[in-house]
């Protein structure tokens, strides 16, 4: 069995096989598309109605916020640390400013005030209170961690069966074997011949991620891609 749904501006492909009956895997899949649905309503900088945007729309305030996302928040404020800033999740504004506002669903273009000289060290997470405070106008961007969160949401839906895979545009899990008891052998496409593969690797309940600078690129500012050094971008 094999859906698709469009979620995060990507592709969600959710493939499942199981001797059980039809009608639970429906369920259980439609559950999992439903928790990259919660985590887009959540995290997404593109919707200005999400719970990440109007967050953002207050500055020196305490804002309480949800599991859905305080979690991807607290864990790429610790990437942030960790990486001395090399990871920054305040790097919308400047993402914004390359050219990638542009809302997939509507087309509208997204034009949001973010100080130039923010950065994660800005950002004030209380995890007694679950709340978020914000010292400087920002944009938040969570596209690096917000998939694969949702990801591990929707295994969780998944992993009573024998088999699944989930892939959000490269972002994948896999679960259980294929139809033969093997694991699953996923293959990295090559960054320049779109059919080819540099890699394959086989996995099972594990996780892969990839992400290229093919894929998206601005066209206002000479197909700049998307991966930036928040540091000196």
């Amino acid at each position: 069995m094999r859906r698709t749904k469009l979620y995060m501006d990507t592709v969600i492909d959710i493939q499942l096989e199981t001797e059980r009956s039809k009608a639970e895997a429906e369920t259980a899949i439609e559950r999992a598309f439903a928790a990259f649905r919660k985590v887009e309503d959540a995290c997404s900088r593109f919707h200005p109605d999400s719970e990440l945007m109007r967050a953002c729309c207050q500055i020196g305030v305490s804002v309480p916020i949800g599991s859905y996302l305080f979690e991807p928040l607290k864990f790429s404020l610790e990437l942030a640390d960790w990486t001395s800033g090399i990871f920054d999740p305040t790097v919308g504004g400047t993402m914004e400013k390359l050219g990638f506002n542009r809302r997939y669903l509507t087309g509208e273009m997204a034009d949001n005030p973010s100080d130039s000289s923010v950065s994660f060290r800005d950002i004030e997470l209380d995890a007694h209170n679950r709340t978020l405070l914000l010292r400087k106008p920002m944009v938040i961007d969570l596209g690096a961690v917000a998939k694969g969160f949702a990801i591990d949401l929707a295994a969780r839906e998944l992993r009573q069966f024998e088999r699944f895979i989930v892939n959000a545009g490269g972002d994948l899990i896999a679960g259980g074997a294929d139809e033969r008891n093997n694991v699953w052998n996923i293959g990295i496409r090559h960054p320049k011949r779109r059919d080819e593969s540099v890699q394959t690797v086989n996995i099972s309940n594990e996780a892969i991620c990839t992400s290229g600078s093919y894929e998206r690129r601005s066209a206002a500012f000479g197909g700049v891609h998307h991966i930036v050094d928040p540091r000196t971008t």
